[in-house]
């Protein structure tokens, strides 16, 4: 075989790993600058989806109310995970109501949120779950004065589609959560 050939198939057996990559990897996302905003108004917030789509919060709501679950390390992924559970488990999706988990993160160079993104990917095995999954990195300090919020637990917001912060409870879900906004949808 000549030379010409043997770097021809070397070069096209790694565009397709390349391809591959691609198509399996999620990118690394942008670092949120925060803009200050009125106080009932939600920031904007840059992130990247678990399906690899970037995605700008407020901007991008589909529907006119969305529940976003804030979460800021992996020891509370259970808890996250009451909110998710509650949402499908009680149909919230067919009341104009959007589920969305944001992972709130230290700014990061972008190895380390690349790595960071994928390694959530390959945790999450659920295609729904992931494409309503952004990761934000943020200065967390200016985010947790700006929200009037902490580390402690996870946050759930209740939002509408032009950003308004409609409702905001801390913690697990519960029925009482659910019984809230469920009369908070009837009356909007």
């Amino acid at each position: 075989m000549s030379q010409t050939k043997k770097i021809s198939i070397i070069l096209i057996i790694v565009l397709f790993c390349l391809a591959l990559l691609k198509i399996f990897l999620i990118g690394a996302g942008t670092i949120t600058k925060l803009e200050p905003t009125q106080n009932s108004i939600f920031p904007t917030l840059y992130g990247v989806s678990l399906d690899g789509k970037e995605i700008t919060l407020p901007r991008d709501f589909k529907t006119p109310l969305n529940l976003v679950v804030l979460a800021f390390d992996d020891d509370q992924q259970k808890s996250l995970d009451t909110w998710s559970d509650g949402f499908h488990k009680n149909n919230l999706s067919e009341k104009n109501l959007d589920f969305y988990a944001l992972p709130v993160l230290y700014e990061m160079e972008y190895i380390q949120r690349f790595f960071y993104n994928n390694w959530l990917k390959l945790k999450s095995g659920d295609a729904a779950y992931k494409k309503k999954t952004i990761t934000i990195y943020v200065d967390r300090s200016k985010f947790f004065k700006m929200m009037d919020i902490d580390d402690e637990t996870v946050y759930a917001f209740l939002i509408n589609k032009q950003g308004e912060i409609l409702w905001v409870r801390k913690g697990k879900f519960s029925e009482n959560y659910l019984s809230e906004i469920q009369s908070f949808i009837k009356s909007y």
